[in-house]
């Protein structure tokens, strides 16, 4: 072969090369951007979250809580509460469905359900209560009750829905906890080590 030929292909074949691994490295790059700034958006998401999902639970807790204190506690219970504004919940909800994988969409649509249930089991005892004082002689002890039962299955549900929720939220942000039943085992203890390494936790 012509030696100037060969020379011109081995050039070629180096700028082929070339332009590949730049092309190669440079959307590695876009994609790590990428990945940075969805990460940084879903950080916002996310502590958005915690914060609507942990009012609602505390609101529950101090409506059905047993145990009051003082005026002036109460007062100062009342005044926490009410210094968090809920964001538009159309704005949040539209935020955790742009930036949100599904486990994290599926769950947050459960746990807003759930809570959804809580006031609707609440008004319909609040509602059998008074009927009942209304008019006692019409008035059905049983259903109150069984209206009563189900507001507090509904109140345990929301709780597991919210739990399961801030976990799974944990778990997006900092890596999944290493189960301990893997360390038992030879093969578990790596594989524990190396998730234990992946995680933030």
């Amino acid at each position: 072969m012509n030696p100037t030929i060969a020379a011109a292909l081995i050039a070629g074949g180096i700028s082929v090369a070339s332009f590949a691994f730049n092309s190669w490295t440079t959307a590695r790059t876009l994609h790590a951007a990428r990945a940075a700034s969805l990460r940084d958006r879903q950080a916002a998401v996310y502590q958005q979250v915690l914060a609507f999902m942990s009012h609602n639970t505390e609101v529950r807790r101090n409506v059905t809580r047993t145990i009051r204190y003082d005026d002036a506690t109460e007062a100062r219970r009342s005044d926490l509460l009410a210094s968090y504004t809920p964001p538009n919940w159309f704005e949040l909800q539209s935020s955790v469905l742009a930036f949100c994988p599904d486990s994290v969409v599926h769950a947050f649509i459960a746990a807003k359900e759930a809570d959804d249930e809580v006031s609707s089991a609440r008004a319909a005892h609040a509602q059998a209560i008074d009927l009942n004082q209304a008019y006692p002689p019409g008035s059905d002890p049983n259903g109150a009750a069984a209206l009563q039962a189900q507001y507090l299955q509904r109140l345990k549900d929301a709780e597991r829905a919210d739990s399961e929720l801030i976990e799974m939220v944990r778990d997006k942000m900092l890596g999944t906890r290493p189960p301990e039943g893997i360390r038992h085992s030879l093969i578990g203890m790596f594989s524990y080590e190396a998730q234990k390494r992946r995680s933030l936790r």
